[in-house]
């Protein structure tokens, strides 16, 4: 339970950081998330949800910031596979378009987005 208490300090800390400075929280909009090894997250007693400015957040095992998603071990899984898919995607709608019939232009497009 020690876990939690330090979890809502550390928020407390934040939030009032935010109020010093005169950044405006949106509570309602706020995700958050814990980072840590797997083993440290295996031991550590996370609460389901966070109280920020009265409001519940619930904790979740990704956040998405700037682009970017990132996960609680920092592994880029999600990330790498949300890039992968857009990339398949894109690919997939290039095949329509004429101007990629030549071989040239096909081993060009791959080399842009799968080897580098």
């Amino acid at each position: 339970m020690t876990h939690t208490v330090s979890v809502s300090n550390m928020l407390s800390d934040v939030l009032r950081w935010f109020m010093e400075n005169a950044v405006l929280l949106n509570p309602t909009k706020t995700e958050a998330v814990v980072f840590g090894t797997r083993q440290r997250l295996c031991h550590i007693v996370r609460p389901v949800a966070v109280d920020i400015a009265g409001t519940k957040v619930t904790l979740s095992d990704s956040v998405k910031l700037l682009g970017v998603n990132l996960d609680s071990t920092l592994s880029f899984d999600k990330h790498v596979s949300d890039i992968v898919r857009s990339c398949y995607f894109h690919i997939r709608a290039l095949i329509g378009v004429n101007i990629l019939a030549h071989i040239c232009h096909w081993t060009l497009l791959y080399r842009l987005v799968c080897v580098s």
